[in-house]
């Protein structure tokens, strides 16, 4: 039993009863069963993400409209202010977006050679390639997310997640969110933040 209690914090993969095995697109993952059990960094993670869920942008994403505000605000552009106001309302008012989704997959499903006692930036990194380019995994990713926003009664279980994130309204707002974060990107100030909450949660 102490082995075994020891395995769980350990680097290496505990004993099948703590994960789910999935194929999906030849691909082997392994999904936390009962996350919030496990008293390992990686639960820490994951009640980040959930908050952020419940924001439907990141801590990061907040920081730099922040920034932005008050940038234009010290410079007296009224038009740029009401338009950060307004982007981030209309963020707000989505239930999730495909970002925020992958997050709380993310702490929740490992890849093979993946630490189940806590996360790293390469094996994030190897996640997010297969989400952005295989189909069958980004579906994989939603479903997973939604089975634990359901499990914390954060999404009613009859929500149909993929429907919503094709839907107009998403796309419209997302669309507008994601530009400006490459313009931002392109500032270097988000991605200056971004690293930094990386750099505490890894």
């Amino acid at each position: 039993m102490i082995q075994k209690i020891k395995s769980i914090f350990s680097k290496h993969r505990p004993p099948d009863e703590y994960l789910e095995k999935r194929i999906v697109a030849d691909t082997r993952f392994w999904i936390i069963r009962d996350p919030l059990f496990h008293a390992t960094r990686r639960i820490l993670a994951l009640n980040n993400k959930v908050h952020e869920a419940t924001l439907s942008m990141t801590n990061a994403d907040l920081a730099a409209i922040a920034e932005s505000g008050l940038e234009a605000a010290n410079k007296g552009d009224v038009s740029k202010c009401a338009f950060l106001f307004h982007m981030m309302q209309t963020q707000l008012d989505l239930y999730c977006t495909e970002r925020t989704l992958f997050t709380i997959s993310n702490c929740i499903v490992l890849i093979d050679g993946e630490p189940f006692d806590r996360m790293t930036r390469s094996h994030t990194s190897i996640k997010q390639h297969l989400f952005d380019t295989i189909p069958e995994v980004k579906s994989f990713f939603f479903n997973t997310a939604q089975r634990f926003l359901v499990l914390m009664s954060m999404l009613s279980d009859d929500t149909d997640v993929e429907a919503f994130l094709k839907s107009r309204q998403y796309k419209s707002t997302d669309d507008l969110f994601t530009a400006w974060l490459r313009t931002e990107e392109n500032c270097g100030s988000y991605t200056s933040k971004k690293n930094s909450k990386n750099q505490t949660s890894s």
